[in-house]
């Protein structure tokens, strides 16, 4: 009997994160592919050509929020160029949409498809866990999925209705500027200025601080050059206008810590209004942390007191064994995962 394979795709604007379920074990890894770039568009279609298959036993399943890139004269536009790519694989490809899949030549509302990646990982784990909420931080965005009853509650069904909802953060932990978190940053009583510019990203901020691990950071710094520890110092240092010298290490290591304060901050407001609005109990709800950003989710869970539950032990008699990789890119996962279980 031929095994079957499983592969997720979560294909964003600037990273591909792909999850491979082969024999009960899942493999999960991250292409960085900017689709604004010239070449983004033809990089992602060889990738799919590189491992598409139409073999029998292989199945693909998509998730996307890359159509939102401004490359794309629509979202519209965005999924149908994207989902091109994977035509010649159509009689076994799916893509994910809130309602179940749907195989690739049947999708006839954008809408449906559209930015869906985080309600995957609500519907897999609301079959786990009756009430908690799941706080996935990636490089850009943080998303905050709700379950009640072993149900998904959120109204967000697009980044518009998920940004007014605060379901949905546009700030990450890899990609996000300074400037986009606040224009100033106050240490010892001096209140340093930040400039506006694409000088530096947080992921620098979290290397100053030591708690990134530089192996599992998939996307390129501001000014495009190494992700050494000395140039995050010396890109720190250029969004608040100076240029770095040793003697600055110690001024820069305590902005950092402050920076990384008023993001965890930032996070915490949307969480309290969320769970404000959804009648959950401060005490008792239940957080898990996913993504890149999981270090920082868990810093917060400890600072405000909450509970933290590891998805280690959420999925604890899990059928399929996989890795911190997975647990970074998780909605790719649950696709895959998803999928299985509709061929079982």
């Amino acid at each position: 009997m031929k095994i079957k394979t499983f592969i997720g795709w979560d294909i964003g604007g600037s990273n591909t994160k792909i999850s491979i379920i082969k024999s009960n074990k899942a493999k999960s890894e991250v292409h960085e592919i900017e689709l604004w770039h010239d070449a983004g568009l033809s990089k992602l279609k060889k990738l799919i050509s590189d491992l598409g298959t139409n073999q029998n036993g292989t199945y693909h399943g998509i998730t996307l929020s890359g159509e939102m890139c401004d490359i794309f004269p629509s979202r519209k536009n965005g999924i149908n160029t994207i989902l091109s790519f994977f035509k010649k694989f159509s009689s076994n490809t799916y893509v994910y949409s809130s309602s179940g899949f749907i195989k690739l030549h049947k999708i006839r509302e954008h809408k449906k498809v559209a930015s869906m990646n985080w309600y995957s990982v609500g519907e897999m784990i609301s079959k786990k866990i009756d009430n908690c909420i799941i706080i996935d931080m990636g490089s850009t965005t943080t998303d905050f999925i709700m379950i009640k009853n072993n149900t998904i509650i959120n109204k967000r069904e697009d980044d518009f209705t998920g940004i007014n909802n605060d379901e949905l953060l546009y700030t990450g932990f890899l990609r996000s500027p300074i400037y986009a978190l606040t224009d100033e940053v106050r240490v010892n009583m001096i209140s340093y200025k930040v400039i506006p510019e694409n000088f530096s990203s947080m992921a620098d901020v979290y290397q100053i601080l030591k708690i990134i691990d530089i192996k599992y950071d998939y996307s390129s710094r501001a000014d495009r050059r190494s992700k050494t520890i000395l140039n995050s110092y010396k890109r720190v240092a250029r969004s608040f206008g100076f240029d770095f010298k040793h003697n600055h290490k110690k001024i820069i290591e305590e902005l950092c810590q402050e920076i990384m304060h008023i993001h965890i901050t930032k996070i915490y407001r949307s969480l309290r209004i969320i769970i404000k609005k959804n009648s959950y109990k401060n005490n008792n709800v239940k957080i898990i942390g996913l993504g890149i950003g999981i270090t920082l989710i868990k810093k917060m869970v400890n600072k405000y007191n909450m509970t933290y539950i590891n998805m280690n032990t959420v999925l604890k008699n899990h059928p399929v064994r996989f890795d911190k990789k997975t647990l970074i890119h998780f909605p790719s996962y649950a696709v895959a995962y998803l999928l299985r279980e509709k061929h079982e």
